[in-house]
């Protein structure tokens, strides 16, 4: 069953073109890797899927989710939508959280608006889940406000919070980018569940060996534009296109330099 269409996208400011005519589906359950440099579009398209237009941006196009056009319906039902149908998982948590509210007031703030919870079954939830990404002492991790925290630690807190809430769709920006190995290997465990629970997944991401890991569809993108699409697998051993070939195999290079190979 299709989830996702996305018809002829195009996004342009101020006549630059962000998004030029992006089109693929997504079926129930798929995964979908987006690989491409610093902006090639990536992280725009991902905010549309999350309902977030800059105010100046002329959009044309479709975003078909459950074949409901995401791009025409309103901000009241967009509330019905985040999180709860689709979660995003930002490259940047400092950005997402309130520095006025502790850890644990977020994920009851979160979890009381979007699964009815009380108070105790929301932190209760939270710390069960904590512990599933190697959150050390989670209950104290709690009481900790944003700064006290390293990028990687709010970025497994994210996690903890978005799966949760069971989404239809994960959207996922760079969710290894501030992980050490063993803490990417949880949050590749942790997506390969979501997989085997039929999650439709969207991981943008410049960590290979997490999109070898997870599999499924990919696509590359440059300067707005869909230069090519196919299997992951396939597509990381023997990429098409000559921006396919030099982005992959740059990034070989620099791994195996940096592991001297």
């Amino acid at each position: 069953m299709e989830k996702l269409n996305i018809n002829a996208l195009k996004v342009s400011i101020d006549n630059k073109t962000i998004l030029n005519d992006i089109s693929f589906t997504l079926l129930k359950g798929e995964t979908l890797i987006i690989i491409g440099e610093s902006g090639s579009g990536k992280t725009m398209l991902s905010r549309l899927l999350i309902g977030i237009k800059p105010d100046n941006a002329n959009i044309n196009g479709n975003i078909f989710f459950d074949e409901k056009d995401l791009l025409k319906i309103s901000e009241k039902e967009w509330n019905e939508y985040r999180g709860k149908k689709i979660s995003y998982i930002s490259q940047n948590p400092m950005a997402v959280f309130n520095p006025f509210q502790n850890v644990e007031s977020h994920a009851v703030e979160l979890f009381q608006s979007r699964l009815g919870l009380s108070k105790k079954e929301c932190t209760d939830k939270m710390i069960e889940e904590m512990k599933k990404l190697n959150l050390p002492n989670p209950e104290a991790l709690m009481k900790k406000y944003p700064f006290q925290l390293s990028g990687g630690m709010l970025q497994r807190i994210m996690f903890s919070m978005m799966i949760q809430l069971e989404p239809e769709l994960l959207i996922a920006d760079e969710p290894t980018s501030a992980l050490d190995y063993y803490n990417t290997e949880k949050v590749t465990e942790l997506l390969k569940n979501l997989q085997s629970q039929n999650t439709s997944l969207i991981v943008i991401t410049h960590d290979y060996n997490l999109a070898k890991e997870l599999d499924g569809k990919i696509i590359i993108m440059k300067n707005g534009n869909l230069i090519e699409k196919g299997n992951t697998s396939d597509m990381l051993k023997n990429p098409q296109s000559d921006y396919g070939k030099s982005l992959i195999l740059r990034k070989r290079y620099t791994r195996y330099k940096k592991e001297g190979i």
